[in-house]
């Protein structure tokens, strides 16, 4: 939150993909944080990839959080909720990440409506508090830029709208 608030530039970095595996697997498994896996449930299980347990450790909580729930339309919420949840809890079981890394709890939201944002925030804090630091994984397109600009005037008391978002890319 502080360099969001003092700086205004994005930061551009170029790398090799194993590379970017080494430094993050250093970055991300050697320290206490709290992944917060963000899995887009139009493209689950595709959204899971097994090699990063070895980015993760097996130390760090995982909370597996479905995104996009919106997209569900004028079904029965309730039940579409408790079906696509277990579906996501059978992907992870089943891809092995159930023996590799710890998962904490499960999520569904929608970062664009804001739909169960303020459980998982609750959740972070009851769980998390300020043990360390907490990373957004998923893959692209996954909502991680949308729930990190939602997240961020609710846990930091700063707005990511006056910066046109708080994460930059050249390609969406």
């Amino acid at each position: 939150c502080h360099t969001l608030r003092t700086s205004s530039d994005g930061v551009h970095i170029e790398m090799k993909e194993q590379e970017y595996r080494l430094v993050m697997t250093k970055r991300i498994s050697q320290r206490n944080c709290l992944i917060l896996w963000l899995v887009d449930i139009s493209d689950f299980p595709a959204s899971l990839h097994a090699g990063m347990a070895d980015i993760i450790g097996p130390d760090n909580p995982v909370v597996l959080v479905g995104t996009k729930v919106d997209l569900l339309g004028s079904v029965d919420m309730g039940v579409a909720r408790t079906a696509v949840r277990a579906s996501m809890l059978e992907g992870w079981k089943s891809s092995g990440l159930g023996q590799k890394c710890q998962l904490a709890a499960m999520h569904m939201i929608s970062a664009s409506t804001g739909f169960g944002v303020a459980s998982l925030i609750a959740d972070i804090g009851s769980q998390w508090r300020s043990r360390g630091d907490i990373f957004v994984v998923g893959s692209a397109n996954a909502g991680k830029s949308t729930l990190f600009n939602r997240l961020l005037p609710l846990m930091c008391g700063m707005s990511a709208s006056g910066r046109g978002g708080a994460t930059v890319a050249k390609w969406p």
